[in-house]
């Protein structure tokens, strides 16, 4: 069972946190990861068939792009099955295609403008800062142990374009030149250093969030069942921005359970209000909240619900409880109190109203279902 029964509410996040996180779900969220995958795919093949159609004299030209957007593609179906899981393998692949689609046409027009008769300024396509963005984003989500690898393929990328240039000073000397001199030198080296500490700072946003998804969690979460406690019922029901608020409430009482903790022991009686937790669990509807009370009293708030439905909540609450065989005790019942449709957000208003019904339930005998309509008579399920 899922730890959270507060189901389709959108989590209220304070404007400092909302600030805090914004960059590391910037790089790291799979929308990002869907966008960036899906662009250098679209991007890369359309490179490739624009040079394949305008014929600019090298191969290297359409193959190289082409064949990176098709890996491209393969990455994003492959993300696409398991976006969470999948990411870590997909950064990897992408940094050995980095590898081979960046050091290849870097090696391939130095060397060929040394041995042939072409200007390199000329030929190199226009990708420098394709190049560098693409290497500084992998820096910045490359794991750990690969950002080496990263660091020496764009080493391996600027070492023949920089030691070119530097001894072509003809070529160095135009616009041109002096643009791939600063993106391939300085400018993509200090770049890439400043991104490798911002790492750092990016590790330090998983951190706090992680710190704070805890504290909200220990806070707002019941340790034993690992449901709602009262705090976390609260925090659910102030989510309601709706004007004419419909909640229903159920309070949910185990019978004699000072007993079965008296007889048993309070190891049982904890197994006890664990398994209780997650019957209970299985039986709510969407929009709701299952929440421990305190001791052996657990809390349900229903949202737009009639009170038919209300009714046949509790009731299958109720039933599912007398029909557990629960171990070292055997069959328990349970005596319920619900309060459906009440046009309030105060949890103490709810309570009350839930708990005036629970009480005539155990005042009758326990094992019962007991709900009010307002200012109709008590109706009761056994």
């Amino acid at each position: 069972m899922c730890p959270c029964l507060c189901r389709k509410m959108n989590t209220r996040r304070t404007a400092s946190h909302n600030g805090l996180m914004f960059m590391y779900q910037l790089v790291f969220s799979t929308r990002a990861t869907y966008i960036a995958l899906s662009f250098y795919s679209v991007f890369t093949v359309s490179i490739g068939v624009f040079n394949m159609i305008t014929q600019t004299g090298h191969i290297i030209d359409y193959v190289i792009p082409i064949s990176s957007g098709i890996a491209i593609t393969s990455f994003l179906i492959y993300f696409h099955q398991d976006p969470k899981h999948h990411q870590p393998n997909v950064i990897k692949a992408l940094v050995i295609l980095n590898a081979y689609a960046f050091i290849t046409p870097a090696w391939y027009f130095t060397v060929g403008a040394v041995w042939s008769s072409w200007a390199f300024i000329d030929e190199f396509p226009p990708v420098s800062g394709i190049m560098l963005i693409a290497s500084a984003a992998l820096v910045v989500k490359a794991p750990r142990s690969w950002l080496r690898f990263v660091l020496i393929t764009w080493g391996l990328v600027c070492t023949p374009i920089m030691v070119y240039l530097l001894t072509h000073s003809v070529e160095l000397n135009t616009p041109r030149g002096r643009e791939m001199l600063i993106f391939f030198g300085p400018g993509g080296f200090i770049l890439l250093i400043i991104l490798t500490y911002q790492r750092k700072l990016i590790a330090r946003f998983s951190q706090v969030q992680d710190n704070l998804q805890r504290s909200r969690r220990q806070a707002e979460y019941d340790e034993l069942t690992d449901i709602c406690n009262r705090r976390g019922l609260i925090s659910w029901l102030s989510r309601d921005e709706s004007k004419t608020p419909d909640v229903s409430g159920l309070i949910i009482d185990i019978d004699h359970f000072k007993y079965i903790n008296d007889t048993h022991g309070h190891e049982t009686g904890d197994a006890v209000l664990k398994h209780v937790s997650q019957v209970l669990g299985s039986h709510i509807p969407e929009q709701s909240c299952l929440a421990r009370w305190g001791g052996d009293e657990f809390v349900i708030l229903l949202k737009d619900m009639s009170a038919s439905d209300v009714q046949k909540v509790a009731d299958d609450c109720l039933n599912s409880i007398r029909e557990v065989l629960f171990p070292s005790v055997g069959h328990i019942t349970c005596s319920i109190g619900a309060a459906p449709n009440l046009q309030s957000s105060d949890i103490d208003t709810i309570i009350r109203n839930a708990d005036a019904c629970l009480y005539t339930a155990k005042r009758q005998g326990r094992n019962q279902v007991v709900i009010k309509q307002p200012q109709e008579p008590l109706t009761i399920s056994q």
